[in-house]
């Protein structure tokens, strides 16, 4: 068997929607016998340079919850654990800025995609 090159046009619009530049490297699998080809992931197209601001931001943010909140109940004292205490205040607000913040990422992830089933994920 020869050693053959092939070379495969992709439509221009395929191309625009993909993000593909001239000359750029594809990966080609088989699966199912089909073939599928794929951008090849470099550290620049993941583009996954996330800011300390992601994690300053919300933590200020629930903390000044927390301190109105116990403002507004009239609380001298915030106990360690039980109800309406510190440990009760970290799970709830750590649990709605971890949803918020995982939503946010995961569009953002989905939209960057280079995989058309994964911008298909609802």
């Amino acid at each position: 068997m020869s050693n053959q090159k092939y070379h495969i046009e992709i439509p221009t619009e395929v191309a625009k929607k993909i993000k593909l530049k001239p000359n750029e490297k594809l990966d080609l699998k088989i699966e199912n016998n089909a073939i599928l080809l794929e951008k090849q992931i470099n550290a620049d197209s993941i583009g996954w340079d996330v800011s300390y601001w992601w994690c300053v931001i919300p933590a200020v943010i629930m903390s000044v919850i927390f301190f109105v909140y116990f403002m507004l109940q009239k609380t001298r004292t915030i106990k360690f654990t039980g109800s309406y205490s510190i440990a009760t205040a970290t799970i709830v607000l750590g649990l709605i800025s971890g949803l918020i913040l995982f939503s946010i990422f995961f569009i953002k992830a989905r939209n960057q995609s280079v995989n058309s089933i994964y911008r298909n994920l609802y």
